[in-house]
């Protein structure tokens, strides 16, 4: 024991509470991340290509290039949604699963998080 916090061999000599703040970090950085990527395809529709440019692709149509775009949008949303579920797992230490983290399943232990009377 280091001032009264047990360190783990197995994270490099990290406490847990500083592997706490990685794994957090790392997902508020794949949201950001993610939020990247909507800027940009939102910026590639807004930019719309003319068809000489799509003429080089014959097999994209200015409606594919966009529907391609709108796509990643929507895919990128519901990764942001998935990822804030994990957000609230680790912050709150509610000890569910990555795969096991739903509204559903976060909704059953609202009881440990300290804001559950806005829930």
């Amino acid at each position: 024991m280091t001032g009264g916090i047990l360190l783990n061999s197995q994270t490099g000599g990290k406490t847990e509470e500083e592997m706490q703040i990685i794994r957090v970090y790392g997902i508020i950085n794949k949201i950001l991340s993610c939020y990247k990527s909507i800027n940009q395809a939102s910026n590639f529709i807004k930019r719309r290509p003319t068809i000489t440019e799509l003429d080089n692709n014959e097999e994209m149509t200015v409606i594919d290039y966009n529907h391609f775009h709108y796509d990643v949008i929507v895919h990128k949303l519901s990764t942001i949604r998935d990822l804030s579920f994990k957000l609230i797992n680790k912050i709150y230490s509610l000890q569910l699963k990555d795969r096991n983290c739903n509204w559903d399943n976060i909704w059953k232990k609202r009881n440990l998080i300290p804001v559950s009377g806005i829930l």
